[in-house]
């Protein structure tokens, strides 16, 4: 993948992962977005996108977001979770790893999991 086509999808997720963004989403809108972000992340992998492109932009968001996270827990939680699985920082299977329907079969387990998101 281009360096100019890195840089686009880092200013995409700037906004998609910004406090901004998922301050204002029920849990149902968040699991939604969770499930929108991979499949549009598991098209960018098959144009050839890796988890080391993105590896960086997503520890930069996750430093500048965090200045939210004393005021808002759940956003943190919700940040955490995402930045966490993009950049393969969970628990088994990693979304780099596997097929798209594996993983969103994963990411809807969890919510079953976790009530508050």
């Amino acid at each position: 993948m281009e360096p100019f086509q890195i840089e686009e999808i880092k200013e995409k997720l700037v906004f998609k992962l910004s406090y901004e963004n998922l301050k204002l989403m029920n849990r149902e809108q968040f699991k939604m977005f969770g499930i929108n972000l991979f499949k549009w992340l598991d098209e960018l992998r098959a144009s050839g996108l890796t988890k080391n492109d993105l590896e960086k932009c997503i520890n930069e968001i996750y430093y500048v977001q965090s200045d939210y996270f004393d005021e808002d827990s759940l956003f943190e939680e919700r940040i955490y979770v995402i930045t966490n699985e993009v950049i393969s920082f969970c628990a088994s299977p990693f979304f780099w790893d596997i097929s798209l329907d594996e993983y969103l079969d994963k990411w809807q387990s969890f919510f079953v999991y976790n009530e508050n998101l």
